[in-house]
């Protein structure tokens, strides 16, 4: 059984999918407050549609689960790193938005899935570019 898996983001090392540098200031108009006892919190919310994509050349439809796991150029987990300071980060959380399988020429499957990056800065006028890589495993079974 052959499989093909390919990133739909640019790939600098291919067994790691990294994103491009992502601005806080290219999506600031996106912030999203959510009140808390202290104070708010500010969210920002990328979507990256079909962060994946995985063509199985097979009749049947195989039970598929994800996890991603974020590290940033500092090497701690769930952040990013700021290009310009290692030592500051943002939190980010990923939020996967579902698997989608649709079937195609000779009952190969096509499968992908989008997800939601959230960011959390450290505070409103956190500005700069953070760099980080996300690492997806994907495991399939067949039922």
């Amino acid at each position: 059984m052959a499989l093909r898996l390919t990133a739909t983001e640019k790939v600098v090392i291919p067994k790691d999918i990294q994103l491009a540098t992502l601005q806080l200031d290219d999506v600031k108009n996106i912030e999203k407050r959510v009140l808390k006892e202290k104070s708010p919190e500010i969210k920002v919310i990328r979507t990256v549609n079909r962060l994946w994509q995985l063509e199985l050349p097979d009749e049947h439809l195989p039970a598929i689960t994800t996890q991603y796991i974020v590290t940033g150029t500092n090497g701690k987990a769930d952040v990013f790193s700021s290009i310009n300071d290692p030592s500051s980060s943002v939190k980010i959380e990923i939020k996967p938005k579902g698997i989608r399988s649709k079937e195609y020429v000779n009952n190969h499957w096509l499968m992908s899935e989008s997800v939601d990056i959230i960011i959390y800065p450290l505070a409103a006028t956190s500005k700069g570019a953070y760099k980080g890589i996300i690492k997806t495993i994907i495991s399939f079974a067949q039922i």
